[in-house]
């Protein structure tokens, strides 16, 4: 329910910011004028291309922490497997 009512606020929220920022704006890249799109068209897709890319990059990160979990779990069983052998 809480998600609901979240989703729901924030559509909300999204469309009063799109109808109160529906001026066209034309998008440039090196000197090439590519089209015209809403300001507030603009700052959505920049924000999800910016969510888009932190996303990746903790992707990798994660990856990076798993595989050195995983590696200080191996060491540890052969070092107690080490203590085992010289305690017996």
């Amino acid at each position: 329910m809480k998600n609901l009512l979240a989703g729901c606020l924030i559509a909300l929220v999204s469309v009063i910011f799109a109808l109160q920022n529906a001026e066209l704006v034309t998008v440039e890249f090196l000197n090439f004028k590519l089209f015209e799109i809403s300001v507030a068209l603009v700052i959505i897709l920049s924000l999800f291309i910016g969510v888009l890319t932190g996303w990746l990059f903790s992707g990798f990160g994660a990856h990076n922490r798993r595989k050195m979990i995983k590696e200080q779990k191996e060491k540890i069983s052969e070092l107690e497997k080490q203590l085992t052998e010289r305690i017996a």
